[in-house]
């Protein structure tokens, strides 16, 4: 029986943990890009990005024009909600 709970205790901290990863977007576009810039100067490297696994992951996606850096302007139109357009309803 303790050892189900160990487990079970485990299994429940390892999915916070991954929980708390995927929510760094909804605290806003510019908040996560300024907790991932360090040094400040407005671009994320790829050195920068490895907090995040998601932007890491999606580094070269996110590097619109290939520069090697994802500036604050790839970041959000890349993380932030589409708006709908009106108009034709599919």
């Amino acid at each position: 029986m303790k050892y189900r709970f160990i487990v079970l205790f485990g299994a429940a901290l390892l999915s916070t943990a991954a929980i708390a990863d995927d929510t760094k977007p909804a605290k806003g576009a510019n908040a996560t890009f300024e907790s991932l810039d360090k040094d400040s100067d407005g671009r994320l490297s790829q050195s920068e990005s490895t907090t995040s696994n998601t932007v890491s992951s999606q580094f070269a996606s996110l590097d619109r024009d290939g520069d090697g850096y994802i500036t604050k302007d790839e970041f959000k139109a890349n993380t932030m909600p589409k708006q709908k357009t009106p108009g034709r309803q599919y």
